[in-house]
């Protein structure tokens, strides 16, 4: 589906990159990735996940919340990790399929310390 408008071809160029929608932050997020040429995306829904090249959550990234994610999950086995790699799953699949369910109860650490 090819267009001749220049504009539209220049949008549709633009990354898309979403925003967990479920806390704080999302139109201030929304309104940097304009800023900064990207198009974002308020994702509300797992199945949304698919239309983004990367996903921001506005709060997780505390100090507090970058030290307990990494240290949580440097204790994930690098066997499961490459068991899963030998299954030929992605990067983004052994993530989002083994990684986040695994570090579910970090998570909810996590979420209780920020409120």
């Amino acid at each position: 589906m090819a267009t001749d408008n220049p504009a539209r071809r220049a949008e549709m160029k633009k990354p898309n990159i979403g925003v967990l929608a479920l806390q704080g932050a999302v139109r201030e997020h929304l309104r940097m990735l304009e800023d900064c040429g990207a198009r974002g995306i308020a994702v509300r829904y797992p199945a949304e996940l698919q239309l983004c090249r990367g996903l921001i959550i506005p709060g997780a990234a505390t100090p507090t919340g970058v030290f307990l994610l990494r240290q949580y999950m440097l204790t994930i086995p690098d066997e499961l990790l490459d068991s899963a790699r030998i299954d030929g799953a992605s990067e983004w699949r052994i993530y989002w399929q083994i990684v986040l369910p695994l570090a579910r109860p970090a998570l909810a650490v996590l979420a209780i310390f920020k409120r």
